[in-house]
């Protein structure tokens, strides 16, 4: 969430089965205005609609295994 793209936000959105309106809600409340260069809102819904829930699922779960992973360590 605090990473200057949104890729991780798009995973978590798709991955609880959020629709766009609300990623895209999210999106203007994290990043504020889509006015400057900080994201383009058309691959941002492009990239949204690309990722299917099963593999935003998947990838959550990879990032919170490997996270417990490195705790470990």
């Amino acid at each position: 969430m605090q990473n200057v793209r949104y890729d991780g936000v798009l995973v978590a959105c798709k991955a609880a089965e959020f629709r766009w309106p609300t990623f895209n809600a999210i999106l203007k409340a994290r990043f504020g205005p889509y006015e400057g260069p900080s994201i383009d809102i058309t691959q941002a819904r492009a990239d949204f609609l690309k990722l299917s829930v099963t593999t935003a699922q998947r990838m959550l779960r990879f990032w919170l295994v490997r996270g417990l992973a490195k705790s470990d360590t």
